[in-house]
């Protein structure tokens, strides 16, 4: 049975609007593969990482892009260890190391300067 989508998928892949929305779990950890595989393959896509930094649909687990020091539900807590022990994957870097001829990194926390 031929898949009645497969026409309009290639006429937006000749147009290079592709566009896809992930979260940090699905962007540095599990879905860190089809992220890669796409800029190794240099698509014309856009893709938007929703960084919560944890995994917010699953209890606030901690992530790949959960910072050093923060406290989740997965992270250990105690007298001696407080938080997340690891550092935040640098996904600009992980992007960049690509070669890939643009990325940019956008916070709703970051000034903008007119």
């Amino acid at each position: 049975m031929p898949d009645r989508h497969a026409g309009s998928l290639e006429k937006k892949r000749e147009k290079g609007d592709i566009g896809r929305f992930a979260g940090d779990g699905g962007t540095y950890d599990i879905g860190l593969q089809s992220m890669s595989g796409a800029a190794e393959r240099n698509d014309d896509i856009l893709y938007i990482c929703v960084d919560n930094e944890a995994y917010m649909n699953t209890g606030i687990q901690r992530s790949g892009g959960t910072p050093f020091g923060a406290w989740t539900t997965t992270t250990p807590v105690g007298k001696k260890i407080q938080g997340n022990r690891t550092f935040k994957k640098n996904l600009g870097e992980i992007v960049a190391a690509h070669d890939i001829p643009y990325y940019a990194t956008l916070s709703i926390g970051t000034r903008l300067i007119s």
